[in-house]
């Protein structure tokens, strides 16, 4: 077999390694696979999330969506955030109201978390993910796009992940209680959140509508 001489196209793959806690990002050559050189590294720790009946995954399946974006859409949730690891520390957890340059770093996100799932095998999650804080009425990022462009899988992962942020403790606050985040999500529902997703995602994600899941 003829050895590969690289010579096509390139992406970033990102590697997680556990025992250190860093994000590696290696050069990878389309045509064969290879591991062409490093590009970059960063600490990062993911917190634990539940990978069996997901939040996203309960919601997509009560929408209709076929087993294999089920399953697509719970991996785009469980990834969506990696890029948070290029937020300069401290502000994801302040205290108060972000300066102008913290909000810029905080929007980019997405496009970090796209950038860093550039390999071929993330094709159909990727544009999700760049989505996934977009909202109906435009006003969302990091461009902004009206609802009718919004991909439906990237509305799922909004509303699933949301209602998971809402209901885990933060520094600023306690959890939200199941009651309290579903009214959160009604509240953005057809602004913030897509409307229809929201309806599915208030059947599916009580915690006893999860545990039966679960079981």
């Amino acid at each position: 077999m003829a050895q590969c001489a690289h010579a096509g196209g390139h992406s970033a793959v990102g590697r997680y390694l556990p025992e250190a806690g860093r994000l590696r990002f290696v050069l990878v050559c389309d045509s064969c696979g290879a591991e062409r050189g490093d590009v970059d590294s960063l600490a990062y720790r993911p917190r634990a999330r539940p990978y069996a009946n997901h939040p996203a995954e309960l919601t997509a399946r009560a929408l209709g969506l076929d087993a294999h974006t089920v399953d697509r859409v719970r991996l785009g949730a469980l990834l969506c955030d990696i890029g948070a690891a290029r937020i300069p520390e401290g502000v994801l957890e302040k205290r108060g109201p972000l300066t102008p340059a913290e909000w810029e770093a905080v929007r980019r996100h997405p496009e970090y978390s796209a950038a860093m799932l550039a390999g071929a095998g993330y094709t159909d999650v990727r544009p999700w993910i760049l989505a996934h804080h977009e909202r109906p009425d435009g006003r969302g990022y990091p461009t902004g796009l009206p609802g009718p462009l919004i991909p439906l899988e990237a509305s799922v992962i909004s509303v699933a992940t949301a209602w998971e942020g809402m209901t885990s403790d933060r520094a600023h606050r306690p959890a939200l209680s199941p009651e309290a985040a579903g009214h959160e999500l009604s509240r953005g529902a057809g602004t913030q959140f897509d409307a229809a997703v929201v309806d599915a995602a208030l059947g599916v994600l009580s915690p006893a509508v999860i545990g039966r899941a679960a079981a």
